[in-house]
């Protein structure tokens, strides 16, 4: 068989070990690694080369190579490492999340004179004339279905209107 053709044939597909192809790409080069979703895998990296995608980020595709994976956490949202949608987990309520909320950037607790529900991506400022303590979640005296109500802060605290 002519060598050139042999040697062509060679460098664009290649049997490993157990049965992995080894695929060239001019972007990367990844040997035998199945690399997931919620996974990224260095260029050139091995089998045991495979990396959650850190939190605060998620990876919505196979074969990334890049430790930012998909992009970051959208905001209002938490995403814990290896999370494969840009809103993994909504923000816990009485805390508001920034973007790229997760691993080492944490949930803010909502601030007084504010309220932050489930999911808030910034905290929103309570109507004139109630109190809204530190980790309130909900506005206080009324209910999410317009009932009278108080309110709850974040540490279990109940809030009253004034």
């Amino acid at each position: 068989m002519n060598r050139k053709i042999t040697l062509i044939a060679i460098a664009i597909v290649t049997i490993v070990l157990l049965g992995f192809l080894m695929i060239y790409n001019t972007d990367y080069f990844i040997t035998g690694t199945i690399c997931t979703t919620g996974h990224w895998c260095p260029i050139a990296s091995s089998v045991n080369d495979v990396f959650l995608c850190p939190g605060g980020t998620y990876g919505a595709t196979a074969q990334l190579t890049d430790p930012a994976c998909s992009g970051q956490c959208s905001a209002g949202c938490m995403c814990s490492p290896g999370s494969v949608k840009p809103c993994a987990k909504p923000c816990t309520a009485g805390f508001y999340c920034a973007k790229g909320t997760g691993g080492d950037t944490k949930p803010i607790i909502c601030p007084k004179g504010y309220y932050c529900p489930e999911g808030s991506a910034t905290p929103t400022a309570c109507p004139a004339g109630i109190f809204c303590d530190v980790g309130t979640s909900d506005i206080p005296g009324q209910s999410a279905n317009g009932t009278s109500a108080n309110g709850t802060s974040a540490n279990g605290t109940s809030i009253t209107t004034s």
